[in-house]
């Protein structure tokens, strides 16, 4: 079977151009077949034209059109390697069916950012649920920038108390019967600022999730986080 690398980036921002050479090269560097690019803060009138300068010749799709003044997710994809088909999209999630180009395998895949409102993103809990009661018993992952822990030990700060938050994606995680890709790599994905080097408060936003056909299916699958 084709080796299938896939990477979501929340790249704070992709209106400058160093930015955008950086996932061209992410792209290259890794022989992605799936980039999927979060926060982009892009406006609907110059989308089509960094998206394209990014992705060159592949396809793309954004949900722009739930965020006129800041995108928050585009996706692209080589279509020498890959077929996707957009079953679902919404401002912080899009449902996607991917199949091989070589030998067909289909899968779904789930790209999320979510909302830095917890009332928001209770309607992206909702929408999982919903997803998972539409593709029953197929493979799924889930990717992206969730904003809030999964549990106590993605915290800096550590200790042992559960916010309602929380709670609330375990049981969303719960409820679609998805589980954490084991992984390598960096623990702690978000800081608020970036360039200080003195922030000591670090959380794990950032996870991969697939259901039990997935890992059975892909039995090599793993994830990455890099810094």
């Amino acid at each position: 079977m084709l080796e299938l690398k896939v990477a979501a980036w929340n790249i704070r921002g992709a209106n400058n151009l160093d930015k955008q050479n950086e996932v061209k090269n992410l792209i290259q560097e890794e022989h992605l077949c799936i980039c999927d690019v979060l926060e982009t803060h892009l406006k609907t009138k110059i989308v089509n034209n960094v998206s394209n300068y990014i992705f060159n010749n592949w396809d793309w799709i954004s949900n722009v059109k739930y965020n006129p003044n800041s995108c928050r997710i585009v996706v692209g994809w080589d279509t020498n390697k890959v077929r996707m088909m957009v079953l679902h999209m919404t401002k912080q999630v899009i449902l996607c069916l991917v199949e091989t180009v070589v030998d067909r395998t289909k899968f779904y895949c789930s790209f999320v950012y979510a909302s830095n409102s917890g009332v928001e993103r209770r309607r992206l809990w909702a929408d999982l649920v919903g997803h998972r009661a539409l593709i029953s018993q197929q493979p799924l992952v889930i990717l992206g920038d969730f904003n809030v822990t999964l549990k106590v030990n993605e915290h800096s700060a550590g200790g042992s108390y559960m916010s309602d938050e929380m709670t609330e994606l375990q049981n969303c995680v719960n409820h679609i019967e998805v589980e954490d890709l084991c992984n390598t790599g960096f623990h702690f994905t978000w800081t608020k600022f970036l360039k200080n080097s003195n922030c000591d408060v670090l959380k794990k936003l950032d996870m991969i999730l697939a259901n039990e056909e997935f890992i059975s299916r892909f039995s090599s699958v793993h994830a990455i986080f890099q810094p």
